[in-house]
Protein backbone atom coordinates (compact mmCIF):
# COMPACT_ATOMS: atom_id res chain seq x y z
CA UNK A 1 0.00 0.00 0.00
CA UNK A 2 2.90 2.01 0.79
CA UNK A 3 5.11 2.03 -2.16
CA UNK A 4 1.22 2.84 -4.26
CA UNK A 5 0.96 5.70 -2.34
CA UNK A 6 -1.76 4.47 0.64
CA UNK A 7 -1.74 4.82 3.88
CA UNK A 8 -1.96 1.47 5.58
CA UNK A 9 -3.23 2.46 9.04
CA UNK A 10 -7.01 2.62 8.31
CA UNK A 11 -6.91 -0.94 6.79
CA UNK A 12 -4.61 -2.16 9.28
CA UNK A 13 -7.60 -0.76 12.42
CA UNK A 14 -10.30 -2.27 10.65
CA UNK A 15 -8.53 -5.66 11.98
CA UNK A 16 -7.46 -4.06 14.99
CA UNK A 17 -3.68 -4.49 13.98
CA UNK A 18 -3.17 -0.55 13.72
CA UNK A 19 -0.26 -1.13 16.44
CA UNK A 20 1.54 -3.39 13.88
CA UNK A 21 5.59 -2.19 13.43
CA UNK A 22 5.23 -2.28 9.59
CA UNK A 23 8.84 -1.59 9.41
CA UNK A 24 9.80 -4.67 11.15
CA UNK A 25 8.88 -8.02 9.64
CA UNK A 26 10.15 -10.14 12.31
CA UNK A 27 7.24 -8.74 14.73
CA UNK A 28 5.08 -11.18 15.63
CA UNK A 29 1.51 -10.97 14.73
CA UNK A 30 -1.70 -12.67 15.43
CA UNK A 31 -2.29 -14.55 12.53
CA UNK A 32 -6.37 -14.51 12.65
CA UNK A 33 -5.74 -10.54 12.28
CA UNK A 34 -3.71 -10.86 9.47
CA UNK A 35 -5.93 -13.08 7.55
CA UNK A 36 -9.03 -10.94 7.97
CA UNK A 37 -6.76 -8.24 6.89
CA UNK A 38 -5.84 -10.28 3.67
CA UNK A 39 -9.66 -10.36 3.05
CA UNK A 40 -10.20 -7.16 3.48
CA UNK A 41 -7.91 -6.63 0.61
CA UNK A 42 -9.13 -8.72 -1.23
CA UNK A 43 -12.54 -7.02 -1.53
CA UNK A 44 -11.08 -3.36 -1.73
CA UNK A 45 -8.36 -3.92 -3.86
CA UNK A 46 -9.09 -7.02 -6.06
CA UNK A 47 -9.60 -10.42 -5.67
CA UNK A 48 -6.10 -11.09 -7.18
CA UNK A 49 -4.19 -8.71 -5.27
CA UNK A 50 -2.89 -11.89 -3.36
CA UNK A 51 -1.23 -12.51 -7.07
CA UNK A 52 -0.39 -8.41 -7.49
CA UNK A 53 1.72 -7.58 -4.43
CA UNK A 54 3.87 -10.81 -5.05
CA UNK A 55 7.32 -9.28 -6.36
CA UNK A 56 11.12 -10.06 -6.65
CA UNK A 57 11.68 -8.18 -3.42
CA UNK A 58 9.02 -10.61 -1.63
CA UNK A 59 11.48 -13.01 -0.19
CA UNK A 60 13.57 -10.11 0.88
CA UNK A 61 10.60 -8.91 2.80
CA UNK A 62 9.99 -11.83 4.22
CA UNK A 63 13.12 -11.24 6.76
CA UNK A 64 14.15 -14.43 8.79
CA UNK A 65 12.24 -17.18 6.83
CA UNK A 66 13.28 -15.15 3.24
CA UNK A 67 16.93 -15.97 4.57
CA UNK A 68 15.94 -19.48 5.48
CA UNK A 69 14.75 -19.64 1.58
CA UNK A 70 17.54 -18.08 -0.19
CA UNK A 71 19.61 -20.51 1.61
CA UNK A 72 18.06 -23.29 0.29
CA UNK A 73 20.10 -23.08 -2.78
CA UNK A 74 17.27 -24.25 -5.09
CA UNK A 75 13.55 -24.20 -5.62
CA UNK A 76 13.85 -27.73 -4.07
CA UNK A 77 16.59 -26.64 -1.30
CA UNK A 78 14.66 -23.44 -0.35
CA UNK A 79 10.99 -25.48 0.30
CA UNK A 80 12.55 -28.06 2.37
CA UNK A 81 14.46 -25.45 4.39
CA UNK A 82 10.71 -23.70 4.89
CA UNK A 83 8.93 -26.69 5.97
CA UNK A 84 11.71 -27.50 8.59
CA UNK A 85 11.84 -23.79 9.73
CA UNK A 86 8.04 -23.17 9.48
CA UNK A 87 7.51 -23.78 13.25
CA UNK A 88 9.54 -20.67 14.09
CA UNK A 89 7.28 -18.61 11.70
CA UNK A 90 3.46 -19.45 12.41
CA UNK A 91 1.89 -21.16 14.62
CA UNK A 92 -0.85 -22.80 12.69
CA UNK A 93 0.68 -23.60 9.04
CA UNK A 94 2.07 -26.72 7.42
CA UNK A 95 4.02 -26.77 4.71
CA UNK A 96 5.22 -30.29 3.19
CA UNK A 97 7.15 -31.00 0.01
CA UNK A 98 6.68 -34.43 -1.90
CA UNK A 99 7.52 -36.51 -4.93
CA UNK A 100 5.83 -36.20 -7.80
CA UNK A 101 7.73 -38.72 -9.78
CA UNK A 102 8.63 -35.67 -12.75
CA UNK A 103 9.16 -33.41 -9.74
CA UNK A 104 7.79 -31.94 -7.01
CA UNK A 105 4.37 -31.00 -4.67
CA UNK A 106 4.53 -28.05 -2.70
CA UNK A 107 1.62 -27.83 -0.26
CA UNK A 108 0.32 -25.57 2.17
CA UNK A 109 -2.56 -25.79 5.05
CA UNK A 110 -3.88 -24.35 7.84
CA UNK A 111 -4.90 -25.58 11.16
CA UNK A 112 -7.84 -23.37 11.16
CA UNK A 113 -11.13 -23.28 9.56
CA UNK A 114 -11.22 -20.31 7.56
CA UNK A 115 -13.96 -19.23 5.04
CA UNK A 116 -13.21 -20.28 1.47
CA UNK A 117 -13.22 -16.08 0.82
CA UNK A 118 -10.13 -15.90 3.51
CA UNK A 119 -8.31 -19.02 2.23
CA UNK A 120 -8.00 -18.44 -1.01
CA UNK A 121 -6.49 -15.12 -0.66
CA UNK A 122 -4.00 -16.04 1.65
CA UNK A 123 -3.57 -19.17 -1.03
CA UNK A 124 -3.33 -16.67 -4.09
CA UNK A 125 -0.45 -15.28 -1.97
CA UNK A 126 1.54 -18.49 -1.38
CA UNK A 127 1.33 -19.69 -4.43
CA UNK A 128 3.14 -16.08 -5.82
CA UNK A 129 5.39 -16.56 -2.96
CA UNK A 130 6.33 -19.78 -4.28
CA UNK A 131 6.49 -18.34 -7.82
CA UNK A 132 9.03 -15.95 -6.65
CA UNK A 133 11.34 -18.53 -4.92
CA UNK A 134 11.13 -20.57 -8.65
CA UNK A 135 12.22 -17.08 -10.43
CA UNK A 136 15.28 -17.10 -8.28
CA UNK A 137 16.69 -19.40 -11.06
CA UNK A 138 16.49 -16.55 -13.26
CA UNK A 139 13.96 -19.00 -15.31
CA UNK A 140 10.85 -17.25 -16.96
CA UNK A 141 7.69 -17.75 -18.55
CA UNK A 142 5.11 -20.96 -16.77
CA UNK A 143 6.74 -22.41 -13.72
CA UNK A 144 4.00 -24.27 -12.27
CA UNK A 145 2.75 -28.12 -13.95
CA UNK A 146 -0.57 -27.07 -12.28
CA UNK A 147 -1.98 -25.60 -9.10
CA UNK A 148 -4.79 -26.80 -6.87
CA UNK A 149 -6.09 -24.54 -4.56
CA UNK A 150 -9.99 -23.31 -2.98
CA UNK A 151 -11.88 -21.04 -5.47
CA UNK A 152 -12.86 -17.98 -4.71
CA UNK A 153 -16.69 -18.30 -3.68
CA UNK A 154 -17.68 -15.88 -6.67
CA UNK A 155 -14.92 -15.01 -8.87
CA UNK A 156 -13.89 -19.02 -9.01
CA UNK A 157 -10.12 -19.21 -10.64
CA UNK A 158 -9.81 -17.74 -13.66
CA UNK A 159 -7.84 -15.46 -12.47
CA UNK A 160 -5.57 -17.52 -11.10
CA UNK A 161 -5.45 -19.02 -14.51
CA UNK A 162 -4.16 -15.55 -15.94
CA UNK A 163 -1.36 -15.03 -13.46
CA UNK A 164 0.24 -18.30 -13.08
CA UNK A 165 -0.57 -19.30 -16.92
CA UNK A 166 -0.95 -22.75 -16.24
CA UNK A 167 -4.31 -25.30 -15.05
CA UNK A 168 -5.90 -24.23 -11.82
CA UNK A 169 -8.18 -26.93 -10.43
CA UNK A 170 -10.00 -27.08 -7.15
CA UNK A 171 -8.44 -28.30 -4.18
CA UNK A 172 -10.04 -31.57 -2.93
CA UNK A 173 -8.98 -31.19 0.60
CA UNK A 174 -8.75 -27.27 1.18
CA UNK A 175 -4.81 -27.35 0.73
CA UNK A 176 -2.63 -25.39 -1.55
CA UNK A 177 -1.21 -27.85 -4.00
CA UNK A 178 1.38 -26.43 -6.19
CA UNK A 179 3.38 -29.06 -8.77
CA UNK A 180 6.61 -28.24 -9.89
CA UNK A 181 8.66 -29.84 -12.46
CA UNK A 182 11.72 -31.22 -11.27
CA UNK A 183 14.34 -29.28 -14.46
CA UNK A 184 12.77 -26.17 -12.02
CA UNK A 185 13.10 -27.23 -8.42
CA UNK A 186 16.57 -28.48 -9.19
CA UNK A 187 17.87 -25.30 -10.77
CA UNK A 188 20.30 -23.34 -8.89
CA UNK A 189 19.28 -19.61 -8.07
CA UNK A 190 21.47 -16.65 -9.53
CA UNK A 191 24.18 -15.50 -7.54
CA UNK A 192 22.70 -12.30 -6.83
CA UNK A 193 20.08 -14.75 -4.85
CA UNK A 194 23.04 -16.76 -3.25
CA UNK A 195 25.61 -13.50 -1.84
CA UNK A 196 24.42 -14.45 1.63
CA UNK A 197 25.46 -14.26 5.18
CA UNK A 198 26.72 -17.48 6.66
CA UNK A 199 25.00 -17.14 9.78
CA UNK A 200 21.06 -18.01 9.73
CA UNK A 201 19.00 -16.61 12.50
CA UNK A 202 19.34 -17.96 15.86
CA UNK A 203 17.03 -18.70 18.91
CA UNK A 204 17.46 -15.28 20.36
CA UNK A 205 16.48 -12.93 17.40
CA UNK A 206 13.48 -15.78 16.41
CA UNK A 207 10.60 -16.62 18.67
CA UNK A 208 10.01 -19.79 18.76
CA UNK A 209 5.96 -19.29 18.53
CA UNK A 210 4.59 -22.96 19.33
CA UNK A 211 6.63 -23.21 22.58
CA UNK A 212 4.82 -25.41 25.17
CA UNK A 213 1.35 -24.79 23.34
CA UNK A 214 -0.33 -23.13 25.90
CA UNK A 215 -2.65 -20.44 25.32
CA UNK A 216 -0.89 -18.06 27.81
CA UNK A 217 2.66 -18.72 25.60
CA UNK A 218 0.85 -17.15 22.37
CA UNK A 219 -1.13 -14.26 24.70
CA UNK A 220 1.94 -13.00 26.49
CA UNK A 221 3.69 -12.66 22.86
CA UNK A 222 0.62 -11.04 21.65
CA UNK A 223 0.41 -8.73 24.30
CA UNK A 224 4.22 -7.64 24.23
CA UNK A 225 3.59 -6.12 20.49
CA UNK A 226 0.03 -4.69 21.20
CA UNK A 227 1.67 -3.25 24.08
CA UNK A 228 3.25 -1.00 21.06
CA UNK A 229 -0.23 0.48 20.07
CA UNK A 230 -1.25 1.69 23.62
CA UNK A 231 -2.77 -0.83 26.63
CA UNK A 232 -4.14 -3.68 25.22
CA UNK A 233 -7.90 -5.10 26.43
CA UNK A 234 -9.53 -8.61 27.15
CA UNK A 235 -11.66 -7.56 24.09
CA UNK A 236 -8.32 -7.07 21.71
CA UNK A 237 -6.69 -10.51 22.84
CA UNK A 238 -10.42 -12.56 22.25
CA UNK A 239 -10.50 -10.99 18.58
CA UNK A 240 -6.90 -12.34 18.03
CA UNK A 241 -7.72 -15.75 19.66
CA UNK A 242 -10.90 -15.75 17.57
CA UNK A 243 -13.18 -16.43 20.44
CA UNK A 244 -15.16 -14.98 22.94
CA UNK A 245 -14.26 -12.93 25.74
CA UNK A 246 -15.73 -15.34 27.92
CA UNK A 247 -14.17 -18.44 26.20
CA UNK A 248 -10.64 -16.69 26.34
CA UNK A 249 -10.73 -16.04 29.99
CA UNK A 250 -12.25 -19.61 30.95
CA UNK A 251 -9.35 -21.32 28.95
CA UNK A 252 -6.73 -18.89 30.66
CA UNK A 253 -8.69 -19.81 34.19
CA UNK A 254 -8.08 -23.84 33.26
CA UNK A 255 -4.12 -22.85 32.41
CA UNK A 256 -3.73 -21.50 35.79
CA UNK A 257 -3.69 -17.84 34.34
CA UNK A 258 -5.85 -14.61 33.59
CA UNK A 259 -5.76 -11.94 31.06
CA UNK A 260 -4.91 -9.39 34.40
CA UNK A 261 -2.12 -11.48 35.02
CA UNK A 262 -0.14 -12.19 32.01
CA UNK A 263 -0.44 -8.56 30.94
CA UNK A 264 1.01 -7.73 34.45
CA UNK A 265 3.63 -10.87 33.52
CA UNK A 266 4.87 -8.63 30.55
CA UNK A 267 4.64 -5.59 31.36
CA UNK A 268 6.78 -6.42 34.49
CA UNK A 269 9.37 -7.65 31.55
CA UNK A 270 9.37 -5.03 29.51
CA UNK A 271 9.81 -2.50 32.21
CA UNK A 272 13.04 -4.73 33.93
CA UNK A 273 14.66 -5.45 30.18
CA UNK A 274 14.30 -1.49 29.76
CA UNK A 275 15.59 -0.45 32.94
CA UNK A 276 18.30 -3.01 32.60
CA UNK A 277 19.48 -1.52 29.15
CA UNK A 278 19.60 2.44 31.18
CA UNK A 279 17.53 3.51 27.91
CA UNK A 280 15.37 5.74 28.23
CA UNK A 281 13.66 7.82 31.07
CA UNK A 282 11.11 6.49 33.24
CA UNK A 283 8.06 8.80 32.53
CA UNK A 284 8.08 7.44 28.84
CA UNK A 285 8.69 4.26 30.08
CA UNK A 286 5.40 4.50 32.08
CA UNK A 287 3.69 6.07 29.46
CA UNK A 288 4.82 3.38 26.74
CA UNK A 289 3.67 0.57 29.10
CA UNK A 290 0.21 2.07 29.82
CA UNK A 291 0.68 3.56 33.15
CA UNK A 292 -1.28 6.57 33.62
CA UNK A 293 1.25 8.26 35.70
CA UNK A 294 5.03 7.66 36.35
CA UNK A 295 3.91 7.11 40.21
CA UNK A 296 1.48 4.51 39.08
CA UNK A 297 4.80 2.46 37.03
CA UNK A 298 7.02 3.52 40.46
CA UNK A 299 3.93 1.48 42.39
CA UNK A 300 4.15 -1.40 40.06
CA UNK A 301 7.90 -1.81 39.93
CA UNK A 302 7.97 -2.17 43.62
CA UNK A 303 5.46 -4.65 44.07
CA UNK A 304 7.44 -6.74 41.13
CA UNK A 305 10.57 -6.09 42.58
CA UNK A 306 10.48 -4.39 45.96
CA UNK A 307 12.49 -1.83 44.67
CA UNK A 308 12.06 2.06 42.96
CA UNK A 309 12.35 2.13 38.83
CA UNK A 310 15.45 4.50 39.79
CA UNK A 311 17.30 2.01 42.09
CA UNK A 312 17.09 -0.58 39.58
CA UNK A 313 18.45 1.43 37.19
CA UNK A 314 21.44 2.70 39.40
CA UNK A 315 22.13 -1.22 39.97
CA UNK A 316 22.68 -2.02 36.39
CA UNK A 317 25.90 0.13 36.50
CA UNK A 318 27.31 -1.61 38.63
CA UNK A 319 30.01 -4.70 38.36
CA UNK A 320 27.52 -7.15 40.55
CA UNK A 321 24.35 -6.50 38.69
CA UNK A 322 21.68 -7.66 41.14
CA UNK A 323 19.30 -8.38 37.71
CA UNK A 324 19.39 -11.93 37.78
CA UNK A 325 17.83 -12.32 41.05
CA UNK A 326 15.44 -9.69 40.13
CA UNK A 327 14.30 -11.76 37.47
CA UNK A 328 14.05 -14.95 39.00
CA UNK A 329 10.56 -14.98 39.36
CA UNK A 330 9.85 -13.28 35.97
CA UNK A 331 8.39 -15.25 33.20
CA UNK A 332 9.55 -14.58 29.64
CA UNK A 333 8.21 -14.69 26.37
CA UNK A 334 9.97 -16.96 24.32
CA UNK A 335 13.22 -18.83 24.71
Amino acid sequence: MEDHGKAPLDRLAEVDLAYLPVDDPNCPVPLLNTFAFARRMAQVEGVDIGCRVATNATIEQLANLGLVMRHGGTPRGAFLRTAAALPRHCTHEIVTVSESGTGIVVCDGWQWDFDAETLHAVQLNVASIIRCVCQMTGLDGTLFKEIRMVPHPVAGLDHAVRHFGCPVLPAPDRRLQVSIPGRIADTPFLACHSDLPDALPTREDWLRLRQDGTLATSARIALTVMLRGGLPTVDHLAFSAGTSVRTLQRRLGEEGTSFAGLLDDVRHRIAIEALGSDGGDIASLASQLGFSHPAAFTRAVRRWTGQSPKALRGQQKKPQSAVGPILKGGKSVAN
